[in-house]
């Protein structure tokens, strides 16, 4: 099985930037046993004079996607959680819905390699039979792990701002 990393595409200049986000929404909080803590909808704010780019997929504090992406990935797997952020540009006086999908934690990515031969490699016995998951080591935790179908039909859509990275697929044990 083929799986992709997916994220915010770094290209996009005016992304939102959310102020007091980590403050009032920890990261950590974003997992099925924790998300109760977090309201099922939320305001939070970014300020720019310039009109922002509101991307499909915004690698913030954590993995907000937008409504279009949250049905991909909702026909795929209905048990996802999602809490609701609407992020409100007090400055330019726009905003736009986001979900914050909850999934587990897995320690199934790890990087081979360095330099320009590194690359990322992924333990598919980790992920099951999951469509969609996410990494639990910091470097990862903002993006989300998609497999070859649900990536197939988020390139079918007129999205804006998602970077894919394929992972070549391992088992790797217990090492």
């Amino acid at each position: 099985m083929e799986f992709f990393l997916i994220g915010q595409d770094r290209r996009y200049k005016n992304p939102p930037v959310l102020y007091d986000f980590v403050q009032r929404f920890y990261p950590n909080l974003f997992c099925p046993g924790e998300c109760r803590r977090i309201p099922d909808k939320n305001v939070v704010y970014a300020q720019s004079e310039r009109p922002l780019d509101f991307l499909d997929v915004i690698s913030g504090p954590v993995c907000l996607v937008s409504e279009t992406v949250k049905r991909v990935l909702q026909a795929y797997d209905d048990t996802i959680v999602f809490k609701m952020f609407f992020i409100l540009n007090t400055l330019a006086d726009e905003g736009a819905p986001y979900y914050a999908p909850v999934l587990p934690k897995l320690d199934c990515i790890r990087q081979e390699g360095r330099g320009r031969e590194a690359s990322l490699v992924i333990d598919c016995k980790k992920t099951g039979r999951s469509y969609v998951c996410r990494d639990g080591g910091d470097a990862f935790r903002n993006r989300l792990i998609v497999n070859l179908d649900v990536a197939e039909s988020l390139l079918r859509r007129d999205l804006k701002g998602i970077a894919y990275q394929r992972l070549e697929g391992k088992r790797w044990g217990n090492i």
